[in-house]
C-alpha cells in the first residue's frame, strides 16, 4: 500500500518468498546450510525484498486514483509470513521491498519513506503480538490461535501500519483532498486482505509439504479441485458470456463447495491455496470490471472484493482449524486407548505372573510347612514317651527342635515379607543403620550355626560406613543370604560378611555389602532362576540342610523395595558372593 500510481502495467506473479514449518523451520534451510548464518541470512533477506517488490507491483497495478491507495495488497502477507518464518531481523528486507516499489512509481522521497515505515511498523507489530500471544506454532490449526491470527495481525496490526501511512502521506501534504478516515479505511482493508488471503499460503504449504500426499489419487484430485475453481472463478468473475451477467451474484456462492472439498481433504494447504486461487481469478475480474462485483465506482466494487475474499478465507482456515483441532483429537484418543490396551496387557500379565507365583509359593510353604510341623510333631511325641531319656538324648532334641523352630520362623517371616510385598502394604522406613554392627548382629545370630557345622566367620566391615535403609528388611535380606551361604559351605570352609563404600552412576554415595562363601558354588543354568519364585527346585546343603526356596527371591524384591540392587556370582566348586548395594546414610 503506497503512495503514488503511475501508469498500470502487467506485473508478473507474486513469488513464494515467506514460507515456514510450525516450528519455524525454513525451506532455505537446507538448501544453505553450507553458508553459514550470515550467508542465510542474506539470502533471506534478498528473496524477501524481491518478493514483496514483486506483490507491492502488483498491488500498486490496482492503486485508486484517490490517494493512490491500493484495495490490493498481497505484499502485507507477504511481509508477514516472512517475518515470522525468519524472524523479526528480516524487517528490514520489508522496508526495502516497499520502499523500491513505490520508489519506481516516481513517487515522492517523503511518500516512499512513509509508506516504508508503515509497512515496517505493521510487519514488526503482527510479529512482535502473534509471537507473544501465540508462541512458535503456527496460527492455523487450532481455533484460538486463528483468533488471534484474524485479530493482532488481520485487524490490529494492518490498522496501525495504515494509521502510520495515512498520518505520513498527511504530514507530507499528500492526499490533502481526502477525509483522513477514507484513505485511512481504504489503506487498511487492503492490507488486512493481503494478509489474510496471501500469508497463509506461505506459512502452510512449506509446513504441510513434508507430510503431503503425492499419490496419484490425490494429485488427481489437487488438479480436478484447481480446474474446476479455474473454470467456475473464470465463469463467475469473468462473465464469458453476457447471458449468464444477470446470475453472476448467486452463482458467486457456488464457489464455496469447491473450497469446502478442498480444505476437507488437504487441510490448511487446501483451504490457502485454493482461496488464494480464487480470489485471484476473482481480483482481476473486477480490475476488469466485469463479475458480480462490478460498479461504476471502483472503490465499491473492491469494497465488495475485500468482504468476499476476507470471509471466504476466514470461514476456510476456521473449517481447516476445526477439522486439524478434531483430527488431532482423534490421534490422541487412539494414542490413549492404544495406551491404555498396552497397560491393561502388561496389567493382564503381571496378575498372571503374580497367580502362578502365589501358587509357586502356597505349594511350597505348606509342603515345608507341613513337614516342619510333622517333625516336631515327632519330636514332641519322643518326648512325651515312657521310656527314660538321658541328657545327650535330650539334647539331641532339643537342638533338633531349635533348629526347626528357627526354619519355621524364617519361612512365616519370609511369607510375612512376600504378602506385604505382593498387596502393597509394605512401609519402608529408611534409617541411618551402622554397617558394622548390622554385620556384628549377623555373625551372633548364626555363631551357633557355624560352631555345630564347624564353618569360620570373617568380618570385614568398613569403617564409619552407615546405610539408609529399613532395618527389619535389611536384616531379612543379609539373613537370607547368610542362611544360604553356610548352606553351601561345607565344614572347614568360610563365610566372609563384608563391606565397602562405593560410588555409584551419577556420582551417587552407595554401600556395598557383600556374603562371600568357598563352598560347592552354583551352577550357571541355576543362575538364572535363583530370583524366581515359581521355581521349586531346591537343593539340600553340604550336610542335608533344607531351605524354603523363597529367600532369594524375597531378598531380590525387598532390595529392589529398599531402592538398592542385588547381584549373585558364583563359580562351581569355588564359591558364591552376593553383593548388595544400598544407598549411603548422609552424616
Amino acid at each position: 500500500m503506497r503512495s503514488t500510481a503511475s501508469a498500470p502495467g502487467q506485473i508478473p506473479p507474486p513469488v513464494a518468498a515467506a514460507a515456514a514449518e510450525p516450528r519455524i523451520a525454513t525451506p532455505l534451510r537446507s538448501v544453505h546450510a553450507g553458508w553459514g548464518a550470515v550467508g542465510r541470512d542474506a539470502a533471506r533477506f534478498v528473496l524477501l525484498a524481491a518478493a514483496y517488490f514483486v506483490a507491492a507491483r502488483i498491488g500498486l497495478h490496482y492503486g485508486m486514483s484517490h490517494g493512490n491507495i491500493s484495495p490490493v495488497w498481497p505484499a502485507s502477507g507477504v511481509a508477514i509470513a516472512g517475518v515470522l518464518a525468519w524472524g523479526l531481523r528480516m524487517a528490514p528486507a520489508v522496508a526495502l521491498g516497499n520502499g523500491l516499489a513505490v520508489m519506481v512509481t516516481e513517487a515522492s522521497l517523503f511518500a516512499t519513506l512513509s509508506s516504508a515505515v508503515a509497512a515496517t511498523v505493521e510487519t514488526v507489530l503482527a510479529g512482535l503480538l502473534l509471537r507473544w500471544i501465540v508462541g512458535k506454532r503456527l496460527p492455523f490449526y487450532r481455533v484460538i490461535d486463528l483468533v488471534h491470527w484474524v485479530l493482532w495481525a488481520g485487524i490490529a496490526a494492518t490498522a496501525v501500519g495504515a494509521a502510520v501511512g495515512v498520518s505520513g502521506m498527511t504530514a507530507g501534504g499528500i492526499g490533502l483532498g481526502e477525509a483522513f478516515n477514507r484513505l485511512w479505511v481504504g489503506w487498511w482493508l487492503g492490507d488486512m486482505m493481503g494478509v489474510l488471503w496471501v500469508a497463509p499460503v506461505f506459512l502452510t504449504v512449506p509446513a504441510d509439504w513434508r507430510r503431503a500426499d503425492l499419490s496419484r489419487p490425490a494429485l488427481f484430485q489437487a488438479g480436478l479441485i484447481a480446474a474446476l475453481i479455474v473454470a467456475l472463478g473464470l465463469i463467475v468473475f469473468g462473465e464469458p458470456w453476457p447471458e449468464l451477467t444477470a446470475f453472476t451474484n448467486p452463482l458467486t456462492f457456488v464457489t464455496v463447495p469447491l473450497i469446502v472439498w478442498a480444505t476437507f481433504v488437504f487441510g490448511q494447504r487446501g483451504a490457502a491455496l485454493s482461496t488464494l486461487l480464487m480470489g485471484g481469478i476473482a481480483i482481476w475480474g473486477t480490475g476488469e470490471g466485469v463479475g458480480p462485483f462490478a460498479r461504476s465506482e471502483p472503490a465499491a466494487a473492491f469494497f465488495l472484493l475485500q468482504t468476499y475474499l476476507a470471509i471466504t478465507a476466514i470461514s476456510a482456515q476456521l473449517f481447516a482449524a476445526l477439522l486439524s483441532e478434531h483430527r488431532m483429537t482423534r490421534t490422541q484418543l487412539r494414542a490413549l486407548n492404544d495406551g491404555l490396551e498396552q497397560r491393561v496387557r502388561e496389567r493382564t500379565r503381571e496378575l498372571a505372573e503374580l497367580n502362578r507365583q502365589r501358587a509357586a509359593v502356597g505349594a511350597l510353604a505348606t509342603h515345608d510347612l507341613k513337614g516342619m510341623i510333622t517333625a516336631l510333631l515327632g519330636y514332641a511325641n519322643i518326648l512325651r514317651g515312657d521310656r527314660q531319656m538321658s541328657h545327650d538324648e535330650l539334647a539331641e532334641v532339643g537342638s533338633y527342635t531349635w533348629e526347626l523352630g528357627t526354619r519355621l520362623h524364617d519361612l512365616l517371616d519370609n511369607l510375612y515379607q512376600w504378602s506385604t510385598l505382593q498387596v502393597d502394604k509394605l512401609v519402608h522406613t529408611p534409617q541411618s543403620i551402622d554397617v558394622a554392627l548390622l554385620l556384628a548382629d549377623m555373625q551372633w545370630l548364626i555363631a551357633r550355626q557355624a560352631r555345630r557345622k564347624g564353618v569360620n566367620v570373617v568380618l570385614e566391615p568398613c569403617q564409619d560406613c552407615r546405610i539408609s535403609a529399613d532395618p527389619h528388611m535389611t536384616e531379612a535380606v543379609l539373613r537370607n543370604l547368610v542362611t544360604n551361604a553356610f548352606k553351601f559351605t561345607p565344614s572347614g570352609g568360610t563365610v566372609t560378611l563384608a563391606a565397602r563404600p562405593v560410588s555409584g552412576p551419577h556420582g551417587a554415595s552407595l554401600v556395598e555389602l557383600s556374603v562371600k562363601d568357598n563352598g560347592v558354588g552354583i551352577d550357571p543354568p541355576r543362575l538364572e532362576t535363583l530370583f524366581r519364585f515359581d521355581d521349586r527346585s531346591t537343593r539340600p546343603g553340604t550336610q542335608g540342610e533344607k531351605g524354603t526356596g523363597l529367600g532369594l527371591a524375597l531378598s531380590k524384591d525387598l532390595v529392589d523395595f529398599l531402592g538398592g540392587t542385588l547381584r549373585i556370582d558364583s563359580t562351581p566348586g569355588r564359591g558364591t558372593i552376593c553383593i548388595v548395594t544400598l544407598p549411603r546414610a548422609e552424616g
